[in-house]
Formats: C-alpha cells, structure tokens, sequence
C-alpha cells in the first residue's frame, strides 16, 4: 500500500487480489472518524464510514456495485452502538443499523459485509457479502464466527512489482486427479492451507523449509478453493485456486 494525492488529499492506495492478478481498487482516507473512498470508476469521493453517527442518526446508502453517489430517500438508521470483543483481546466500538443482521460497523475495521461494502443490501444488487476475517501486520483482529480459518479475498499490499515473482503456483486450473506445483523462489514453503469457499480448511501442511511442493488433488471435488502458503521469512501468499 502507498500513498497517492486525489482532489489534495492523501490517499492510502487499495487492491484487490482475485487469485490469478492485483488490480488497482482506488485510495482510501481517513479523516475525523470518516471513512472516505474514491473508486478507481468514479470522478469524486464518496464517504464510506462515518464512525460519528449516534442512536438515531440516519446515513445514506450507496452501492458501488451500481455508481458512487448515495441513492434518494434511501438510509438506513443508528439502533445501537456497543463494543466487540476482537481476536488479540482488545474491544473495538461497533455500530448497528436496522437494515439486517449484516449492517454493523467495527471501527478500525470497516464493515461486517466487507470493507468496500458498508451496506448490506442496494437496489438492483442481489448479493451476499461478509466479511471473514481481518488481518494487520499478520494477526488476525475479527474472525467470522462461521467460518473456521481466515483467508485473503481482498487485500492491500505494497506497490506491486511485475518484475518480483516470489512464488509460482501452477497449473492454475488444475484438474482433480493431478498435482498441483507450488514453487518459492526467495524465500522457501513452510506451511500450506486450503479453504473451500465456504473458509472451511481443507488442506493443513506443514512443510519445513523446502523450495518446492507437490500437492496431490484426487480427494478434492471440482470448484473454487483458497491457497494461503506461509514463507520462511513471516510473510504469506494467497492465491485463487480452480480444481477443475
């Protein structure tokens, strides 16, 4: 993650990693308790969390499937503000809204649907999103109570550099009845983990220090999993993986 300067402000830069390439998201900033993004699509900021919002305060809604500007006459309201209880034993102060169970706030954290997804549900948008889990500086703050493990979907990173490959995971799809490569080139695979799509924890190795592993799929049924691949020096993978 770097910074960037939009509209002269400082921006934190955001990507997302969709297992097969990183792409530029847009920045982040923060500022008196507001959230404010702009998308990498829109021409503006939009406000994305305002953690100032009290007991019957309303916050309009908007959803960056669609466009970047609130939708009229749409909101959502404040029913209650309480504390959460995080992984590493510290309590963040939460917010509540009456639009379903997914439209909560954690502060520092974002939303229980996501960080780029403050609300549960927008007009024309039939999704489902929550968050899993959220990780800084390598700990894991909030695990979803659903889901065992915590794996990366969207992430933020270091400026990217095409020319650093540090770790090859091939092929990518792979079929179910062949063996999947896992190759470090600076560094060497101490551990690996998969998750199925639901975070359940498919795949716990440890590996010691080794510089190549094979991973056998026969047992693993069609569909989409997540790879974590931890490193020797502390830092961790993750990639988007097909088992066709």
């Amino acid at each position: 993650m770097g910074d960037t300067i939009i509209d002269a402000f400082s921006y934190k830069k955001i990507y997302a990693d969709d297992g097969s390439s990183i792409s530029y998201v847009g920045g982040l900033r923060e500022e008196n308790k507001k959230v404010y993004l702009f998308y990498k699509s829109c021409d503006q900021s939009i406000i994305l969390f305002d953690f100032n919002v009290n007991v019957g305060d309303t916050v309009a809604k908007s959803c960056l499937a669609i466009g970047c500007l609130p939708f009229e006459n749409t909101y959502m309201t404040v029913v209650s503000r309480d504390s959460i209880l995080l992984e590493d034993g510290s309590y963040r102060n939460r917010i509540n809204f009456d639009d379903g169970p997914q439209a909560s706030w954690i502060e520092g954290i974002g939303s229980v649907s996501g960080l780029l997804y403050p609300y549960y549900s927008c007009a024309l948008c039939i999704c489902f999103l929550e968050l899993v889990c959220f990780e800084q500086n390598d700990v894991t703050l909030y695990q979803n109570e659903e889901h065992v493990e915590c794996f990366n979907y969207t992430v933020s990173v270091d400026e990217t550099d095409s020319n650093s490959l540090i770790i090859k995971v091939y092929p990518n799809p792979v079929k179910n009845n062949s063996m999947l490569n896992i190759v470090a080139y600076s560094e060497s695979v101490t551990s690996i983990e998969m998750f199925d799509i639901f975070g359940r924890r498919t795949v716990n190795l440890q590996c010691g220090n080794t510089k190549k592993y094979q991973l056998p799929l026969e047992t693993f049924r069609k569909g989409i999993y997540f790879l974590r691949v931890s490193l020797s020096n502390d830092s961790k993978y993750y990639t988007k993986l097909i088992i066709e």
